[in-house]
């Protein structure tokens, strides 16, 4: 078995994840790498933290608890 490399495994990731999604998948399938950890940082912050923070408002306006 020769080793693998991040090409190859990003090209399968994307071949796998899109043809057999899973079923409790919530959102799409995406991933992305980045060199810099700066980006990768507001990638975080604008993907994941408003989000999160905005959902959560959202519960909390409505009488529900957030997870």
């Amino acid at each position: 078995m020769c080793p693998i490399n991040w090409n190859t495994f990003m090209d399968k990731s994307k071949g796998y994840g899109l043809c057999t999604p899973s079923t409790r998948a919530v959102w799409y399938y995406c991933f992305s790498l980045h060199k810099s950890y700066i980006m990768y940082l507001l990638s975080i912050f604008f993907l994941h933290i408003i989000p999160a923070l905005i959902v959560d408002g959202a519960l909390v306006c409505i009488g529900k608890s957030p997870r």
